[in-house]
């Protein structure tokens, strides 16, 4: 149970930060951020979960930095598939915004890791 309120906590946690920096994005770049803050909560919505519990279920087997870079990496590879699906942006503009918003929220969740532990 304990898990299952820490994955909430960091879900919305996540939603918030990577709502902030594709918020940011938009801006910097003069777009309408509106559609990017929806499409960047659908998109946590759908990978956090998983790989939250593959994070859980892989401890075993693999170490954090593997485990890590490994459900980042697909994370941010599915995400940027769903901006690229959700705008009419380029693959690289794509993946480079889910590379920042998951760079910004797995910092965070590292600080918050590391100041909790």
């Amino acid at each position: 149970m304990l898990w299952d309120k820490l994955e909430f906590i960091a879900l919305i946690i996540s939603i918030c930060i990577e709502g902030v920096f594709v918020t940011i994005w938009a801006k910097f770049f003069g777009i309408d951020g509106k559609l990017l803050v929806i499409i960047s909560i659908a998109a946590t919505l759908i990978t956090h979960p998983i790989a939250w519990k593959l994070f859980l279920d892989l401890s075993p087997y693999l170490n954090f930095p593997v485990r890590s870079l490994l459900l980042e990496s697909a994370v941010i590879l599915v995400e940027g598939l769903i901006y690229k699906i959700a705008t009419s942006y380029s693959w690289r503009a794509s993946i480079s915004l889910s590379f920042g918003a998951n760079l910004a929220s797995y910092s965070c969740g590292l600080l918050w890791y590391q100041l909790l532990g």
